[in-house]
């Protein structure tokens, strides 16, 4: 067994199902591109909305509707999620 075979065989984790077989989970490996940034991914959905509120083809209601949603997501970011970051800075 090579030193590679013999650290994936570690970091395996073994449960049983409801049969009572035992069955091996091999975790995800942490890697960063797998793995999306909330915050900017938010924060780029709320372009898309505002671009579709500033959409002339749009009906007018339906624009008033994006800007309400545009707004209601930019609020919630500033309240929630800025001020969960300055307490992880602070921290």
């Amino acid at each position: 067994m090579t030193a590679e075979e013999k650290a994936i065989q570690e970091d395996t984790i073994r449960v049983e199902n409801s049969e009572g077989d035992v069955v091996a989970i091999q975790p995800i490996s942490p890697e960063p591109g797998l793995y999306l940034n909330r915050e900017l991914s938010l924060l780029e959905f709320n372009s898309r909305v505002l671009d579709e509120a500033m959409d002339g083809s749009n009906p007018l209601l339906e624009q008033v509707r994006f800007l309400a949603i545009f707004n209601s997501i930019l609020d919630e970011f500033f309240m929630i999620r800025v001020s969960g970051i300055r307490e992880q800075v602070k921290a």
